[in-house]
């Protein structure tokens, strides 16, 4: 993976945490763990952003890279154990992107976004492949939540509530809900 920054990773993250929540910090073998995560995720993408050549390329200043690197990081921190700073990576993803991606929920290995403002990806079952456009929620309804299959995409303001069981390479239009509905 190429590093598109000067600074390192660490000291980057940290000032932010900082500057939000005091004394707070962030170490150089979970962000290892979450930039494998990140590696893997983006090496199945064509955009010249997050792939040339075949070299993965992430860069904190490019704000889908960093809000899906910091999605991953704060489930690293939640995996092992400390949930007191993947709560604090959370809340810093949700102030700078407007996104609300939880670290208990597990998504897949390969997805992606695009303007993901106001996104919410909830509980639910994940497959390889989601793409989101901004607005786009995900999420349970009384307490039965989603089934996702390969592939699907969802333009804006569109959403997926409750049990619902959506098939392999489902394309939801922009401003569609789908509630309690198996769509194949």
């Amino acid at each position: 993976i190429k590093i598109n920054y000067d600074e390192p990773l660490e000291i980057y993250i940290n000032r932010q945490l900082n500057s939000f929540f005091g004394n707070c910090s962030v170490g150089e073998v979970p962000i290892a763990k979450a930039l494998l995560k990140v590696e893997k995720c983006f090496s199945y993408s064509a955009n010249k952003y997050f792939s040339v050549d075949g070299m993965v390329r992430f860069s904190p200043l490019h704000a889908v890279q960093y809000s899906i690197f910091i999605y991953y990081l704060s489930r690293v921190y939640f995996l092992e154990g400390n949930t007191d700073t993947a709560t604090k990576l959370y809340y810093l993803n949700k102030m700078l992107h407007s996104l609300d991606w939880f670290y208990e929920v597990k998504l897949p290995e390969v997805w992606c976004a695009e303007h993901p403002l106001c996104s919410v990806l909830g509980r639910a079952q994940y497959s390889n492949g989601l793409f989101i456009y901004q607005g786009t929620t995900i999420g349970g309804s009384h307490s039965k939540y989603p089934v996702l299959g390969r592939n699907v995409l969802m333009y804006s303001n569109s959403s997926i509530l409750g049990n619902c069981r959506i098939g392999d390479n489902v394309i939801l239009s922009a401003g569609v809900t789908v509630l309690d509905t198996d769509i194949p």
